[in-house]
């Protein structure tokens, strides 16, 4: 599977509150979000980066298993909220 990070301006999805906010991509089957998710707090802690505690972490499902069968091009972002 393939992964980048990208740092976002913001994150604002039914709070009342923006984040600033990492963004994962992983494009693959869902197997690989567990190792996703702990690279991308060790891609954040590495860098001197800090999440937000209790801070909102998303899931993102961009392709839908029943539209596109082969795991290999699904597509799932993930947000992490960071100060």
């Amino acid at each position: 599977f393939k992964r980048h990070i990208i740092k976002l301006l913001s994150l604002n999805i039914n709070w009342n509150q923006s984040y600033e906010s990492y963004k994962t991509t992983l494009n693959g089957g869902y197997e690989n979000l567990k190792e996703v998710w702990s690279k991308t707090m060790i891609f954040i802690n590495n860098n001197n980066l800090k999440s937000i505690e209790n801070g909102p972490m998303l899931e993102l499902y961009i392709t839908d298993p029943t539209s596109t069968p082969n795991p290999a091009d699904w597509k799932t972002e993930l947000f992490i909220a960071t100060q």
